[in-house]
């Protein structure tokens, strides 16, 4: 589980999250992914694949304030060796000391590593998802014309 606080509202995050999926700007060294589909008009059934390694995500819900999304092909091929991973995001309004707007968002990951595949999933897991955090709290406060302060707290449970 990943919490963070996000400048702006709660949709403006939901908002943000989407983009840095679509443009690949989530943190990390990689190149850009390649749109297998749009989804409808949320962008539920946004579908993207990453290459390398071939890994596909899909976007499989969209709310005004949460999300929830999947890996479609994890497997050591995809150098992914899990059986399922599933995300959930949640965005939720919260004080700023400053009193602007402020977006705590909690980001849960449910994932079932393949056999002696879970130091792999772990390793990615946990670098991936608070490089995406930290980059997507930087784009909110530049987007908000305030300061980056996310608070990234994250943890295996």
């Amino acid at each position: 589980t990943l919490s963070a606080r996000l400048a702006g509202s709660p949709e403006a995050a939901v908002g943000a999250w989407l983009q840095c999926l679509d443009d690949g700007d989530l943190g990390v060294p990689m190149p850009p992914p390649v749109v297998v589909s749009r989804g409808d008009e949320s962008r539920a059934g946004y579908e993207r694949l990453i290459l390398p390694p071939g890994l596909r995500e899909r976007v499989t819900r969209v709310e005004r304030t949460a999300l929830e999304y999947t890996v479609l092909n994890p497997a050591w091929r995809t150098c992914y060796p899990a059986h399922t991973h599933r995300g959930e995001v949640a965005f939720a309004p919260c004080e700023d000391a400053g009193g602007g707007a402020c977006t705590r968002m909690v980001w849960r990951v449910c994932v079932r590593p393949q056999r002696y595949g879970r130091w792999a999933v772990e390793l990615l897991t946990t670098l991936i998802v608070p490089a995406f955090a930290r980059n997507l709290a930087a784009r909110r406060a530049s987007d908000e014309g305030r300061e980056v302060d996310a608070g990234v707290e994250w943890c295996w449970s």
